[in-house]
């Protein structure tokens, strides 16, 4: 099988039409369902050390992480300061060659677009395969969903948000839609023409994958899952009706969440052996920079922090007496934040156990319900209709249930106004979500693109700010010059 893999790439890399041609008695030919099976899991899905990009590598650039000055005796921690420094300082170099340990993470741009043409590869030759007719039709939707989660990825990293200025006119990124190298050079193509295609794979894809069910691990894509990231893109899009429907679809069927109460020791919210609860799909993980050069090391004195107003939005909107946030308790075993230093006293750092000795990156009812929320609040917000706001509420109370000791339900008459239950819906995604799946960087794209400042030092009295304005245009990160450099046609963003 090794050598099928090696054939297939490398024919998707160098040549498009006769690729499944036999051209030596010690290749294999691909000829079954299994074989094109065998090509999705290796080319189409990301493995342990790449989902890092689909988690929380982004935060660099959000308000959810500061810069701390490290421990001077551990040296691990100084190549991780370097290599995260030009993402947190805003540089529009971050994905080129830098100095000494000061990563290019190229693989931003370039990555999506590996796992695409694995799913490319499925989709191109599918239909030559011998085997299950039922077990091809579910390959193929599983291939469209995939290629349509790396779409939007791509298009909310490199592009700016869909509900900014004109869609139809701002730059999407290069859609790449067949397996094989032509002579042509992609253009950028529109933000709505990404979103458009997304859209249609993750339609097609869900649509295949319900009506041909087949009986698969949650590291495999599936109807549901397809499901949860159309409504995660209709977010984006500010669709409402649709967030809600999709979500309906999602939770009529599988509306469970892990309570944070119940489940102690192993019991993490992104465990697929120990707790799946309310995972629809998740993608096989590993600790980004693990072991001396982890980002967040724990009871040390670490070179990056969380800010304080994440730390900060866990005490806010709580009942101080009867209820306690579970995911802000450093003595439960799954809170997100572990007892780190800094400054040699312990402070609220060192790494998400959500993230820690589980999977992530792929997509669970938690966010589904913040979703079909958000959808009701901003019905609310723009029609004043108290049953939506009371819809949005309710979904809110349910994910709060369980993940509060003693929680105390929130009525609609709490909030003085439409706006305020918003502003309390976004507190909430971002406690939820926080350090997980990009989520804050692409919320704060889509909500205003608001002003940061983040202070940058290696010693704590030469500080450095680094500003990312309101509506800057670096809330489209820079496409890499490697990638400009092999396509003339291929245009940077403006800054």
């Amino acid at each position: 099988m090794k050598k099928l893999m090696c054939m297939l790439v490398a024919a998707a890399l160098w040549e498009c039409d006769d690729f499944l041609e036999e051209t030596s008695q010690n290749q294999i030919r691909p000829s079954t369902v299994s074989d094109m099976e065998k090509i999705l899991e290796g080319e189409g899905y990301l493995t342990e050390d790449e989902s890092y990009m689909f988690n929380y590598a982004t935060s660099f650039l959000t308000d959810e992480i500061k810069c701390n000055q490290e421990d001077e005796s551990l040296s691990s921690q100084l190549r991780v300061k370097h290599e995260w420094r030009r993402m947190f300082c805003y540089d529009v170099t971050m994905f080129d060659e830098g100095d000494e340990d000061e990563a290019a993470h190229e693989e931003f741009w370039s990555l999506p677009y590996e796992r695409i043409k694995g799913c490319n590869i499925v989709l191109d030759y599918l239909d030559d395969m011998q085997g299950d007719e039922e077990r091809k039709e579910y390959l193929r939707g599983e291939a469209l969903a995939l290629r349509g989660f790396y779409y939007l990825h791509l298009v909310n990293w490199f592009s700016l948000p869909y509900t900014y200025g004109d869609p139809n006119q701002n730059m999407g990124v290069p859609l790449k839609l067949v397996s094989g190298v032509t002579e042509d050079k992609p253009v950028r193509g529109t933000v709505a023409g990404v979103y458009e295609q997304i859209e249609r794979d993750l339609l097609e894809g869900a649509r295949l994958m319900r009506q041909y069910p087949q009986n698969l691990t949650l590291y495999r894509m599936n109807g549901l899952a397809a499901y949860g990231l159309l409504s995660r893109m209709y977010l984006y899009m500010e669709r409402w009706d649709e967030v809600i429907q999709y979500a309906d679809s999602v939770l009529n069927e599988k509306p469970q969440l892990l309570s944070f109460a119940e489940n102690t020791g192993y019991g993490k919210v992104w465990s697929v052996y120990y707790s799946p609860d309310e995972i629809l799909w998740a993608c096989h993980y590993e600790l980004i920079n693990s072991g001396s050069n982890q980002i967040f090391v724990t009871n040390k004195q670490t070179t990056w922090l969380p800010s304080d107003e994440l730390v900060n939005v866990f005490g806010e909107d709580l009942d101080p007496v009867q209820e306690k946030d579970i995911r802000a308790d450093v003595r439960h075993s799954k809170t997100y934040f572990q007892r780190g230093y800094a400054t040699g006293q312990p402070e609220w750092v060192a790494g998400i156990l959500k993230s820690t000795g589980a999977d992530n990156a792929g997509i669970r009812t938690g966010e589904v319900y913040l979703n079909r929320a958000e959808a009701y609040i901003r019905k609310y917000v723009e029609t004043e209709d108290a049953s939506a706001g009371q819809r949005g509420l309710d979904d809110l109370n349910t994910l709060r249930r369980s993940r509060f000791d003693g929680y105390v339900e929130k009525q609609l008459n709490d909030f003085a106004s439409p706006q305020d239950l918003l502003d309390f819906c976004l507190r909430e995604r971002q406690r939820e979500l926080c350090w997980e799946g990009n989520f804050r960087w692409f919320d704060l794209r889509r909500n205003g693109m608001p002003r940061i400042v983040h202070e940058f030092f290696y010693v704590e009295t030469e500080r450095t700010s680094f500003v990312l304005e309101e509506e800057d245009p670096r809330y489209a990160l820079p496409i890499p010059q490697t990638a400009l450099d092999r396509n003339s046609n291929l245009r940077q963003n403006e800054y």
